[in-house]
């Protein structure tokens, strides 16, 4: 258990831990990412991410069966996602970038690129696609007024063929259609829709 002095954040909201070989990353309250003994409860290791996170901690493909690898977690208060190692027991930082004004929304993984959702300084939600090999922000959408706070469902993201090249697409005529539901929006979700690829 954690205590937290009067005025003080602690512990744990709205968060889900990533298992990590026999151990569990998890974010905090306090804006930490933490190495826990799944165990014992004993911190192996910390990693400050500058706020709190209130959103689940993801892991990527190349994370092995001991743990060691790549994951990514979400800070509230400034809306960056944080690409964090892990190596043995200790944490490290390799990659961050801001995609909302705040976030409390989970990342989804697909094909090298992170979706994740938040809200911007107006007010209204976003959907925003990183790519996780140069932690840049490909694409921002705008949903409705209001917070898209959820983790993201990758309805569908195919390749479709257009009938003539359009401005945006590759010169072959290609482009892409996804759909991505989140069911934070205020009333009973925000379904955000990309015309090319992200």
């Amino acid at each position: 258990t954690e205590t937290a002095g009067e005025g003080e954040s602690s512990g744990y909201y709205w968060a889900a831990g990533a298992p990590s070989g026999g151990d569990l990353l998890i974010a905090d309250d306090t804006g930490n990412v933490k190495l826990i003994d799944s165990e014992t409860g004993a911190v192996k290791a910390q990693l400050p991410i500058g706020t709190p996170s209130h959103s689940g901690v993801v892991a990527l493909s190349d994370v092995d069966d001991s743990g060691n690898g790549t994951y990514l977690a979400v800070s509230r208060d400034d809306g960056t996602l944080h690409k964090v190692c892990r190596q043995q027991d200790s944490l490290s930082e390799t990659g961050s970038v801001s995609f909302a004004t705040t976030s409390t929304s989970t990342p989804a993984v697909y094909d090298g690129k992170a979706y994740v959702c938040g809200m911007d300084a107006d007010g209204y939600g976003t959907l925003s696609v990183v790519d996780l090999s140069t932690m840049t922000v490909l694409k921002t959408v705008r949903g409705g007024k209001g917070a898209a706070q959820s983790r993201l469902y990758i309805a569908s993201l195919q390749r479709i063929k257009l009938k003539q090249p359009t401005p945006g697409h590759d010169s072959a005529g290609h482009g892409y259609h996804g759909v991505f539901r989140s069911g934070a929006d205020k009333a009973d979700g925000a379904v955000f829709q990309c015309g090319k690829e992200p």
